[in-house]
């Protein structure tokens, strides 16, 4: 008898309900930009972030100076939980020709931005 209660009761949602975690919105994705100076405080920023997602997440953008033969370095960092965001690490200018990037890290995965070199001083 009580599978007659409970048998009710399951017909009236759908099965995959019970099954499935929620689903993210189809176009969810993160995204990393290449990095851009800002000349009037000498710093150099990327953004990074994730857009069109239905959940939360623990979101992380780094700024990093590529390095040949050496790890990459990060400089700079922003991160929070979000569904959908933006962050922009900022740092100052390294002094010289350098190249940076910007990665983006989501638990699902991780993403680098293309390259860009920025000349010090002034940016």
């Amino acid at each position: 008898m009580a599978t007659m209660i409970v048998a009710p009761m399951l017909a009236a949602f759908p099965a995959a309900l019970f099954l499935q975690a929620p689903a993210q919105a189809a176009g969810c994705g993160i995204f990393a930009n290449r990095p851009y100076a800002i000349a009037s405080t000498d710093e150099v920023a990327g953004n990074g972030g994730r857009s069109n997602c239905t959940s939360s997440t623990n979101v992380r953008v780094q700024l990093k100076w590529e390095r040949p033969l050496q790890p990459d370095p990060v400089i700079a960092q922003s991160s929070g939980t979000y569904k959908n965001v933006t962050l922009n690490p900022t740092t100052d200018c390294r002094a010289g020709s350098q190249t940076y990037f910007t990665k983006t890290i989501v638990s699902s995965g991780d993403l680098d931005g293309d390259r860009r070199t920025i000349r010090g001083v002034n940016c």
